[in-house]
């Protein structure tokens, strides 16, 4: 079994998300159920893509993974709220939900 662990970019000893309006709750939730695609950047960072379950919000976060024995660690360094339609439109044909 792994484990889940998060660690948050900080930002003016705030996560840096919060500028957003995107709460630490919605990034879990985006992070274990929601992506619907996602790239990796050359600096291995991953910009992935999707809608919450819970608020209907679609958010982009950025993030990078590590797994490290039987932890998968995440590292977010941002998300924030799409409102770009043609990413909406492509996340709601591929939701299964």
């Amino acid at each position: 079994m792994v484990n889940i662990e998060f660690e948050f970019n900080m930002d003016e000893n705030d996560f840096h998300f919060k500028k957003h309006n995107i709460t630490e709750e919605e990034i879990r939730e985006f992070i274990l159920k929601t992506i619907v695609f996602e790239y990796r950047r050359e600096d291995k960072s991953i910009v992935s893509y999707g809608k919450l379950k819970t608020s209907g919000k679609y958010i982009k976060v950025i993030y990078r993974k590590k797994k490290i024995k039987n932890v998968m660690n995440y590292f977010v360094i941002t998300g924030y709220e799409i409102t770009d339609n043609k990413i909406i439109n492509h996340i709601n044909r591929h939701i299964d939900y």
